[in-house]
């Protein structure tokens, strides 16, 4: 009979040297070992994280940019793998600019595209490893311009035609010529805009500042010979729809016209300018054809002046009729572009007036029902490029009327929800050319509150963030389609 003793010891040498040779095989091909107990599941946690953390150190993919061209501050949206889930560990760059990044999970990045980007690649980079995919910017189509009265400065504004926001230009704000910027305009083309400085007492009465608008990114250089002289204390410009004529509504000087040179933008002011007006003209504008011109006379006047505009020289020539009474303080004017109706807000009694313009001779017969309820002192009026709604200004009150319009005979009818609250001392407010956004100057809280329109109903909705502050202190606002 065999020791039991002697068998288990032998057992055990043989084991301790086949476990020996395997240590040292082991070893030189360069793997760890560790002692385990039994039953232990280390093993598969380590295995776990080894492969978790192979996973996060492997490069990124792209797999889809959405959209695949946007405007700078468009949101985007990136898929593909290997992104890390903490938003900072994740660099993306659009061709050389930098974007921030909102939120990340693994095969997904959520960002927006920066301003300074440019068409070409780009770029998602995690733990020192990088994917790229082309991208394309768009450019804007359309700038908004803001006549800073304090600052005495024009400010420059790309709009993104998806959400709206306004990005400042690239050496905005551009100085004016004189105090009191008060209104600006630009012509048909888009190539020339034009300020109307309000000036102060004394020798500086009021002048015109003239630019050139570059067709890339609407920045603004001064055409030679600016700024031209205007009458005293002018408060409105405008262009006619031909772009060969510029006029000024100014407070005691009537209204001065100027040709437009073409070629370079400078202003030669027309024989027999400036033209006799009601007191204290407060807003010029022109029909959609051109032929005639309408003035809004504030203060002791409280009626509105209409011209025939002579189509060669720009000559004004006062129709049979003219001035037509309005209410108290007519503060500004706009003609629908079907050019059936004029709607005039009156500063001092809370309410716009609409008149029907008679196409062959351009006067005005004020329609059933007007004047219509507004906020308290009302100051200026847009209207959406459908021709369906309507939108005012109230300065006291600090908000903006809306109404829909009937299409057939003008009235107003008040939209549900308004007033929409706008900030303090809302002068301006525009739309754009989509009908999609809205912009109010609030020139007390030097800022710019931005709204969505519902397209069906016309009610506002004002952006997340908004209102937005801005170099300059706005006193009317424009948005221009390049």
């Amino acid at each position: 009979m065999k020791a039991r003793g002697t068998m288990t010891v032998k057992k055990m040498i043989k084991r301790f040297a086949t476990l020996v040779l395997l240590l040292a095989t082991m070893t030189a091909c360069g793997k760890n070992f560790e002692w385990l107990p039994e039953n232990s599941t280390s093993n598969s946690s380590t295995q776990a994280t080894n492969n978790s953390a192979n996973a996060t150190d492997s490069a990124p993919t792209i797999a889809s940019v959405t959209p695949t061209s946007a405007q700078v501050g468009t949101t985007l949206t990136i898929t593909g793998t290997n992104f890390s889930t903490t938003p900072a560990s994740n660099t993306v760059n659009f061709n050389g600019a930098v974007a921030a990044v909102t939120s990340s999970t693994s095969t997904q990045i959520i960002t927006s595209v920066p301003e300074g980007a440019t068409t070409g690649l780009i770029t998602v980079t995690t733990n020192g490893k990088s994917a790229s995919s082309n991208f394309t910017i768009t450019p804007p189509t359309q700038i908004a311009y803001a006549a800073n009265f304090g600052a005495d400065t024009v400010s420059a504004y790309k709009i993104n035609d998806t959400t709206g926001i306004l990005t400042e230009i690239s050496g905005s704000p551009f100085k004016t010529d004189l105090g009191g910027s008060i209104s600006l305009a630009v012509d048909p083309t888009g190539k020339f805009a034009y300020v109307a400085n309000f000036g102060d007492t004394g020798v500086n009465n009021g002048n015109v500042s003239a630019y050139t608008i570059n067709a890339t990114t609407g920045a603004l250089t001064k055409i030679s010979g600016s700024p031209f002289p205007s009458g005293l204390h002018p408060s409105s410009i405008t262009v006619d729809p031909s772009g060969k004529f510029v006029y000024v509504a100014s407070e005691t000087s009537g209204i001065s016209a100027y040709t437009i040179n073409t070629a370079t933008g400078v202003l030669t002011e027309i024989s027999g300018s400036p033209f006799a007006v009601g007191s204290n003209s407060a807003s010029v504008t022109t029909d959609p054809t051109g032929k005639f011109l309408y003035v809004a006379n504030n203060q002791t006047s409280g009626n509105v002046s209409v011209f025939n505009i002579n189509a060669t020289t720009g000559v004004l020539t006062e129709i049979s009729g003219s001035p037509f009474p309005a209410g108290t303080n007519p503060h500004s004017m706009i003609i629908d572009k079907a050019g059936k109706f004029a709607y005039v807000p009156n500063f001092g009694l809370n309410n716009i007036s609409v008149y029907s313009i008679n196409a062959s001779t351009g006067a005005l017969t004020e329609i059933s029902g007007s004047p219509f309820p507004a906020g308290s002192n009302p100051s200026t009026i847009a209207i959406a490029p459908s021709g369906k709604f309507a939108y005012v200004s109230n300065s006291i009150s600090n908000n903006i009327s809306a109404y829909s319009i009937n299409t057939t005979t003008g009235a107003l009818s008040t939209i549900v929800g308004s007033p929409f609250t706008a900030g303090k001392l809302p002068n301006s407010i525009e739309i754009d050319r989509s009908g999609n956004f809205a912009y109010v100057a609030n020139n007390d809280t030097k800022n710019i509150s931005i709204y969505t329109i519902n397209a069906t109903t016309g009610a506002l909705t004002e952006l997340s963030g908004s209102p937005f502050t801005y170099k300059g202190r706005a006193w009317s606002i424009i948005v221009v389609k390049k």
